[in-house]
């Protein structure tokens, strides 16, 4: 396996008048038809799942309704503020290495892309760098 470096992006805060830096990396999902698409993921060590949304299921040719079906809720435990997902196994790639991981892929568009831990944090150590901006995924 290789180590994987990964870089944080600027992303304005409108309602703070400010600035913050968030990790970003990119990996590739396979596709059902055996190619590789690339997606830019917030890489979020308090997320469970890969999460995405339901174009992303289907601009990589799975069938978003085979999924098994579950609700996904973040800082709020409520069920009204959870929404709909759908699991599936597919294989990524993060830097060369390819591996196959839970991904919950969202009903709705508006869902932030997010790396979770489940099926990738434990195949590597991830080191945040906030003062330079930078991270690595070390095998």
């Amino acid at each position: 396996m290789n180590i994987v470096p990964f870089g944080f992006r600027a992303e304005r805060i409108r309602e703070l008048n400010r600035t913050v830096y968030r990790p970003y990396i990119e990996l590739e999902l396979k596709t059902s038809a055996g190619g590789w698409i690339r997606v830019a993921l917030l890489v979020d060590s308090g997320a469970d799942y890969i999460l995405l949304p339901r174009s992303a299921c289907e601009a990589a040719g799975y069938n978003w309704e085979a999924g098994k079906e579950f609700k996904l809720g973040g800082i709020s435990r409520k069920a009204e503020c959870k929404i709909i997902v759908r699991h599936q196994e597919v294989m990524v790639r993060i830097g060369g290495n390819a591996f196959p991981v839970p991904v919950a892929f969202a009903e709705i568009e508006g869902v932030p892309q997010l790396l979770g831990r489940e099926g990738v944090f434990n195949r590597f150590d991830v080191a945040f760098k906030q003062r330079s901006q930078t991270g690595e995924f070390l095998p």
